[in-house]
């Protein structure tokens, strides 16, 4: 008789999240060397992708408040979300929890925290000192990390385990 442990769908969806958070960030690198903005100035393009995708969900999110953010902005935050909610379809399939939709769903927004711990690694890293973004204000910091880089991702991720427990169930 062979015992064979499953895979813990909140290791899954770190995995996949941080997974997630590379795609995002080489979409806003293609971006970047595309398109060269000029705001762009003595900064790597690394940074400023990196800063691009970090920040922009939080521009996204403050759009209504007050104006459309640029394109460049905008196209990897969303292309974010759609990876996650991918990712977050990947994960129940991967961790063997689609019998339960409920638990399809958790599985699939661990894809946040995963995508919050690569953001934090970056931004200690190499973000914060070195790009446009260093001399924005503190709250909008916390809400692109929170919102941007947790939340929207948990939901998007929890929409996709959702989405594939529905997909197995038709």
């Amino acid at each position: 008789m062979s015992y064979r442990r499953q895979p813990s769908p909140f290791l899954t969806g770190v995995g996949v999240g941080i997974g997630v958070w590379i795609v995002g960030y080489l979409v806003a690198l293609v971006l970047v060397v595309v398109v060269r903005p000029p705001a762009i100035g003595s900064f790597s393009p690394p940074g400023y992708a990196g800063a691009i995708y970090v920040f922009g969900s939080a521009f996204v999110l403050l759009a209504p408040s007050g104006g459309a953010p640029p394109l460049l902005m905008a196209v990897p935050a969303f292309v974010g979300l759609l990876v996650a909610v991918a990712g977050g379809a990947i994960v129940p399939v991967r961790a063997g929890r689609l019998a339960d939709g409920w638990a399809a769903t958790k599985a699939g927004a661990t894809v946040g925290i995963g995508v919050c711990l690569a953001t934090l690694a970056a931004l200690a890293l190499y973000l914060l000192p070195s790009t446009p973004v260093s001399n924005t204000a503190i709250p909008l910091r916390y809400l692109a990390l929170v919102f941007g880089n947790l939340l929207l991702p948990a939901f998007a991720g929890a929409l996709g385990g959702a989405l594939q427990h529905a997909a197995t169930r038709s």
